[in-house]
């Protein structure tokens, strides 16, 4: 590339910039969303016990080595049962708390947009 050809590049550029920077900040079209309809009632103190109760489950097994697990699971035939359920349960939860994660996220980036909006009044009232 010639040195002039380079200065041309580098002047546009220069001169594109500039325009960009100047001109008036571009407005953003509004992001709209309906409301979801969830039912806070499967929410109550219920919900609480029973997602803590295996928080509680899942950390007691994960606290233990594959051996002294397995000595506790296989300790009788009722213990076996009952740690298949208790997997069976795990499992229903994992898949439950990934659908509140989902949930979770959706209401930060909810706010997160309300926010946006609301610093950007702030800022035109302020100028």
């Amino acid at each position: 590339m010639s040195p002039a050809n380079r200065m041309r590049l580098m002047a546009l550029s220069e001169r594109e910039f500039q325009r960009e920077h100047r001109a008036p900040p571009r407005v953003q079209p509004q992001r709209k969303f309906k409301p979801v309809n969830v039912n806070l009632s499967k929410l109550d103190t219920s919900w609480d016990r029973k997602r803590g109760a295996a928080a509680r489950m899942m950390a007691i097994i994960l606290r233990e080595d594959d051996q002294t697990l397995q000595s506790r699971v296989s300790e009788s035939a009722s213990a076996v049962e009952t740690y298949a359920e208790a997997a069976k349960w795990l499992q229903r939860e994992a898949g439950y708390l990934e659908k509140t994660a989902r949930m979770m996220n959706t209401a930060a980036s909810r706010l997160n947009i309300v926010l946006a909006r609301v610093q950007a009044q702030e800022q035109t009232a302020a100028a």
